[in-house]
């Protein structure tokens, strides 16, 4: 696979925006020339507030979508950019530069590798998984459950995610 080096500058559009926990947000932005060009370990610098603070914030997609030129980010809000980004209504303009950072293009398939992140910094590593094909018996440990499309009811035939919080553990399996 060829990598692309270029990054484009898009002014994208909010097409959804909701605190799902108490310090965690979940924004789907169209903006589909850097979805269109990002690949798995990218990242894309979103700002989607018009006053302070200045800078934009750098986001690791969860998901993108070619076809719609969708890309679905989840964020920690924890300082001003990720607060101003909290109170961002759908419909506002996200000003997306990207994608930027080492594409991982090396592939996975048929070996057995440990993907690991916590809370939110399991974003960049959702894309990689989907392109890779799953091993038989997937286990996957993290510290914090982050509520979202990556999981889903408990079944034996999907990867399972154990996601503990002090001494309660529950299990999901991880939707591909």
């Amino acid at each position: 696979m060829a990598v692309n080096t270029s990054w484009q500058i898009e002014d994208g559009l909010v097409c959804e925006n909701a605190i799902i926990g108490s310090d965690i947000g979940r924004m789907v932005v169209e903006a589909p020339e850097v979805t269109r060009a990002a690949r798995p370990g990218q990242f894309a610098m979103v700002r989607s507030w018009e006053t302070e603070p200045l800078l934009p914030r750098a986001m690791a997609p969860l998901t993108y979508d070619v076809s719609s030129g969708r890309m679905e980010i989840f964020y920690k809000i924890k300082g001003p950019g990720t607060q101003a980004m909290a109170r961002t209504r759908a419909g506002a303009t996200a000003h997306v530069t990207g994608p930027l950072g080492q594409p991982i293009l090396e592939g996975f398939d048929g070996r057995n590798v440990a993907l690991i992140g916590r809370g939110v910094g399991i974003t960049p590593l959702l894309p990689l998984a989907n392109t890779s094909s799953p091993p038989e018996e997937p286990f996957v440990r993290t510290s914090r459950h982050v509520p979202g499309p990556t999981c889903s009811a408990s079944t034996n035939s999907r990867p399972l995610v154990r996601s503990t919080r002090g001494s309660i553990t529950k299990e999901v399996a991880v939707t591909w």
